[in-house]
């Protein structure tokens, strides 16, 4: 009744949200229900099919070559929960502990794949990390792109 394909998606949705096999279910309802789609959930066939599935091909990300890539580079927050976060959550305090991290990262315009990656400070810039991040890929870069709130007003104005 249902495609390895399905199968294998409902794991992989299991693994990401660190989910038993009936709370999958109970979510893939939900989820199904929300979407408006009249779509059957799968039960027992998942810890059943589990053992003996086949993986579904994925595209195997690109070896590196001589092929120039059209380089896309972006970042984005990373809040950090500690102790303080858990304890302005229990208590009620007003710790204002928070600290944030920026994720930067390059990726192939072409094939969607992530080619370079960087972990800092959220004072750090995509400017600043540039340098760090264009040190990692081994291929020539025949575009980049770079993401935000500039390339939004320049295709805007285009």
């Amino acid at each position: 009744m249902f495609s390895d394909f399905a199968i294998d998606t409902c794991l992989q949705l299991r693994v990401v949200f660190g989910l038993a096999l009936r709370q999958t279910q109970g979510f893939l309802r939900s989820l199904f229900g929300l979407l408006k789609l009249d779509l059957a959930a799968p039960h027992s066939t998942l810890s059943r099919r589990s053992g003996n599935l086949t993986r579904c091909k994925r595209p195997r990300p690109k070896t590196p070559s001589d092929e120039p890539v059209h380089l896309v580079v972006d970042s984005t927050g990373l809040k950090i929960f500690g102790a303080g976060e858990w304890h302005e959550t229990k208590h009620g305090s007003k710790l204002k502990r928070r600290s944030w991290r920026k994720l930067h990262l390059g990726m192939d315009l072409e094939t969607g794949e992530i080619l370079c990656g960087k972990l800092t400070s959220d004072d750090v810039g995509d400017p600043t990390a540039l340098p760090d991040l264009l040190d990692q890929i081994e291929s020539p870069v025949d575009r980049f792109l770079p993401m935000g709130p500039m390339t939004v007003k320049q295709a805007d104005n285009n």
